[in-house]
């Protein structure tokens, strides 16, 4: 059986994800844009991490996941504001939890590890220290990608 999640395409803003880019003096800058104020909603299925992976190498920058998913397989998504002042319209949804559910049956877990001062943890230290604290998680195969959120 297949787990479902959700693709976010927005229209606006264009660009969803953080952006890198070289300051005067050569300093890394980055960018956040992660406000989606118009856009639409899509549920697909994977059924494996291999397949997950490849939905994660083909997103672009105006794309992202949710792992909860809408009440349509495909629909217009807006921002709370926009929503309301466009009248609530029929067939567009916001990211709140009035409509996206966790669908049943198998899912997708993201987990975002950000430390803090000098010493990180390492992956297979990272993981077994979840394993331990989730047993559930014991058996579940791993898929380790980096951020861009």
């Amino acid at each position: 059986m297949p787990a479902k999640l959700t693709v976010l395409t927005s229209t606006t803003p264009k660009i969803l994800s953080k952006q890198f880019r070289l300051g005067p003096e050569g300093e890394l800058a980055k960018t956040t844009s992660a406000n989606m104020v118009k856009g639409t909603a899509k549920v697909i299925e994977v059924a494996g991490l291999e397949e997950f992976a490849n939905v994660l190498s083909s997103l672009t920058t105006d794309q992202a996941l949710t792992y909860g998913v809408p009440p349509a397989r495909s629909c217009s998504i807006m921002s709370k504001d926009e929503f309301e002042k466009a009248g609530r319209p029929a067939g567009t949804y916001t990211r709140a939890k009035a409509f996206f559910q966790w669908p049943g049956g198998p899912g997708v877990m993201m987990a975002d590890y950000d430390p803090t001062g000098p010493e990180a943890l390492s992956r297979g230290e990272l993981v077994k220290l979840v394993r331990e604290a989730i047993p559930g998680l014991a058996d579940a195969e791993l898929l380790w990608w980096p951020s861009s959120s």
